[in-house]
């Protein structure tokens, strides 16, 4: 079966709109996104790592974001 951008896209506008109302929140997911690559199958982790690449790609191409921009450089994110 092909994977299709409404797999991740309700996910995406979640975070986006979650910044600045709910910073931590946002930043817990990305982190999570970060992070399950190597943790959950250690095994697949670059398999895992591509995929989430290549969903961020698309997330870009496809328009449902302009930029990922707002996502990575936003202050509210605590850095530490």
């Amino acid at each position: 079966e092909k994977e299709n951008i409404m797999n991740i896209e309700p996910a995406i506008l979640l975070i986006n709109a979650s910044i600045r109302s709910h910073p931590v929140l946002a930043c817990s997911l990305l982190d999570f996104l970060c992070r399950i690559a190597t943790a959950y199958c250690p095994p697949l982790a670059d398999a895992i790592c591509v995929g989430i690449k290549n969903s961020f790609h698309d997330i870009v191409q496809k328009k449902v974001l302009s930029s990922l921009t707002t996502l990575v450089e936003t202050p509210k994110f605590d850095r530490n």
